[in-house]
This record gives structure tokens, C-alpha cells and sequence, in this order.
């Protein structure tokens, strides 16, 4: 008969289990509670927060294309979505300054 024991503490940012199973300990990963990954990767924004140099598109251009699509009725993340499709913008704030 092996006993088994757990415990959960943190280690960093995860909720690491430790178990114990015979005198050996085992550190199990807890998975996220509303997705299926157990990873810590995600997006990040980009270091420079200047336009890059290949986009032409003027603060004006930018500001009257965000109004066009959100008279259409859009959201903005939508118009977000959009503007980085469709024109190469990746972020807004860096374009326009607000």
C-alpha cells in the first residue's frame, strides 16, 4: 500500500501540485480552469512604439477609416481586427498618438 499525498502551492505565477507517493515526490502542473491549456504563453504588445517606417497611412486616414467602420455599427475590437487585416496597422495608439 502506497500512500498518496498532495499539496498545492505556487511557484511563480502557477498553481503547482506536489505529490507524494511513496516517499518520491512528482510536481504536477495544474491545467486552467476555463481553457484547456496548462502553458503561460500569450501575446505581447511590440517594444517600438513608433508606426513602422513602410506604413503611409497619415493620423487623419487612420482616425476617418476608425469613424467610417464605426458608423457601420462595428465594435471596436472589429475595427481593430479590421484595421490590422485590411491596412496593416497593429496598433492604433501608435499611429495616432491617442
Amino acid at each position: 500500500y502506497k500512500r498518496q499525498v498532495s499539496t498545492q502551492s505556487t511557484w511563480g505565477d502557477r498553481v503547482v501540485v506536489v505529490q507524494t507517493v511513496g516517499g518520491h515526490f512528482s510536481l504536477a502542473e495544474m491545467g486552467r480552469m476555463h481553457s484547456h491549456g496548462k502553458g503561460i504563453s500569450s501575446s505581447s504588445l511590440p517594444y517600438k512604439r513608433t508606426p513602422p517606417s513602410w506604413l503611409k497611412t497619415t493620423t487623419r486616414e487612420v482616425v476617418d477609416q476608425i469613424c467610417k467602420l464605426a458608423k457601420k455599427g462595428l465594435t471596436p475590437s472589429l475595427i481593430g481586427t479590421q484595421l490590422r487585416d485590411s491596412h496593416g496597422i497593429a496598433q492604433v495608439k501608435n499611429v495616432t498618438g491617442r
